[in-house]
């Protein structure tokens, strides 16, 4: 059996959704929408999707501009001022950051311009103060 981590909220709207529309034990099994009907719903469902989708693919496109626009400012950096700029953020950071590459030296300037902008990203993302 699967468990339900569900929110206040989000128990609290399911309720809600209930007391508007029902259950759906309080639909009849019996009947079937006319075909008009059922293509009302259809296309209800299509839009729905559609625009989830569409919201979805817009936040992407969102994140994807914002971490090319951290990431453009990396490409000027030689490795030492890659390595440096690390460093700086671990000593900001302290304990809230950890990283898995404990020699920096051997890595190649690409590798460390993906790690900064991985740093970054988890910085932008936590709300991390640097």
């Amino acid at each position: 059996m699967a468990t339900s981590n569900r929110t206040r909220a989000d128990v609290r709207a399911l309720r809600t959704i209930e007391a508007l529309h029902g259950t759906a034990e309080d639909v009849p099994t019996n009947v079937t929408p006319d075909p008009a009907s059922a293509q009302r719903m259809r296309s209800a469902i299509d839009t729905a999707f559609a625009q989830a989708w569409r919201a979805r693919r817009d936040l992407a496109k969102a994140e994807s501009r914002r971490r090319a626009d951290r990431e453009a400012g990396f490409l000027e950096l030689a490795g030492d001022a890659l390595r440096a700029r690390i460093a700086q953020l671990q000593a900001s950071l302290g304990g809230q950051l950890q990283l898995a590459h404990r020699n920096l030296a051997d890595m190649t300037d690409g590798d460390l311009r993906t790690l900064l902008a991985d740093i970054e990203e988890v910085i932008a993302r936590k709300g991390l103060v640097s």
